[in-house]
């Protein structure tokens, strides 16, 4: 190996690693690892009349911004800060019920057509029937 401070010999142009090369010498067969997203579903209630307010998805808990939520009747609100959300009913202040935490797994799509089943031992009777076969020839 040359070391940093020889200047002597310049570096052989057929040592460098041609780019080409280094896409022959990467395993395309290996598959990717799949993408992993972590998001929380947040459900809010009201502490006065425990009604349901509704549902909003986030990637981060606690969230502090806006979100989009979801109202029981499925119409959607786009809100700048649920903290400051108040019961249409009672006017009661509202706060998260339950907090679902979900990870996503993103993956390549698998053609299993190409893969083929394993083969494994073979039946006794085989294997007895190859060792006769084989200690008499």
């Amino acid at each position: 190996m040359q070391s940093l401070t020889d200047t002597s010999h310049p570096p052989d142009a057929s040592s460098e690693a041609d780019p080409e090369d280094r896409n022959r010498l990467v395993d395309h067969s290996t598959p990717m690892k799949p993408t992993r997203t972590r998001h929380f579903i947040v459900q809010l209630g009201c502490i006065l009349c425990s009604r349901e307010l509704g549902v909003f998805d986030t990637l981060a808990w606690p969230v502090h911004g806006p979100v989009v939520l979801v109202q029981p009747d499925g119409s959607k609100m786009q809100i700048a800060d649920w903290h400051r959300l108040r019961c249409d009913n009672c006017g009661g202040s509202v706060l998260p019920g339950e907090i679902t935490v979900e990870d996503d797994r993103g993956e390549p799509p698998h053609d299993w057509s190409e893969d083929r089943p394993r083969r494994g031992r073979p039946p006794k009777r085989l294997v007895e029937q190859r060792s006769q076969n084989g200690s008499t020839a």
